[in-house]
């Protein structure tokens, strides 16, 4: 399949070169924000585009301005693991590039999206000439690495399915003025390839937490009307934290049914 990490860098003459967007480094100041501006291009990518694939050899880091990006990996059986759902200000690429490795997921995108792409030398020799954007490159490596982490623990810890959706959808949302919303960019069978289950359970599973009152889903938005009965569902050594870096622990009763729910007040 033709990827567009190989169409990029066959138009890339022609693409127009932007100013700086908000992203990881908008915390960067003077010539080093400066320089970061005058590098890369910006590239459109529609939905259902391939941005690189697993295996590739990496080249380019994409950094996410608008839109959703799915992150996946097939094991040799074929069955395919959803890493993360990257959104903007997320780096893509960049671990690989660094090492000088293949990128070890394939990028396809899943709302309409524009990146700033830059090549593995524009991305070396930055980060060598400037500290602030070599500590901004570190925060978006360990970022990746507690992303993964959590993932990994979301596949072990809960002690049910309905644990690890709770889990998912706790890491999502965003809280504001006094709601937990999420806008869910991913279909049903893309939630099951992140926690190891199959669509029909997923599907199952959401239409229960719906039935209790536990979530409200209107279209594409869906609230979590109760975070802290969700919070129960997930292993009690799991921390569900939205992204305004609010913390809420689950709470597990060692020998008690997880699912279904006993008391979801």
């Amino acid at each position: 399949m033709k990827t567009a990490n190989k169409r990029t860098n066959g138009r890339r003459m022609s693409a127009s070169r932007k100013t700086g967007a908000p992203d990881l480094f908008f915390d960067l100041r003077g010539q080093a924000l400066e320089h970061y501006s005058s590098l890369g291009i910006d590239v459109n990518y529609p939905h259902g585009c391939q941005i690189f694939a697993e295996k590739d050899p990496a080249h380019l880091v994409f950094v996410l301005k608008t839109g959703k990006v799915k992150l996946s990996t097939v094991s040799r059986d074929g069955r395919t693991l959803v890493l993360k759902i990257a959104e903007p200000g997320n780096i893509l690429g960049l671990r690989a590039v660094l090492g000088g490795t293949h990128y070890d997921c394939t990028a396809e995108v899943l709302y309409p999206s524009r990146a700033k792409v830059l090549t593995d030398h524009e991305v070396v020799t930055f980060l060598r000439e400037f500290p602030s954007a070599g500590e901004a490159a570190t925060r978006a490596l360990l970022h990746d690495y507690s992303c993964t982490l959590r993932a990994l623990r979301r596949m072990v810890f809960p002690a049910t399915i309905a644990g690890r959706i709770a889990d998912l959808l706790l890491e999502w949302c965003d809280r504001g003025n006094g709601t937990w919303q999420i806008q869910l960019a991913v279909k049903h069978n893309d939630i099951a390839a992140m926690i190891g289950t199959s669509r029909e359970t997923v599907t199952r599973t959401m239409k229960s937490f719906r039935e209790q009152g536990l979530i409200h889903v209107d279209g594409a938005s869906l609230t979590i009307v109760k975070p802290e009965a969700l919070a129960r569902l997930t292993d009690g050594d799991a921390c569900s934290a939205p992204r305004n870096g609010g913390f809420m622990r689950g709470k597990h009763f060692a020998g008690e049914a997880a699912w279904p729910l006993a008391a979801a007040s």
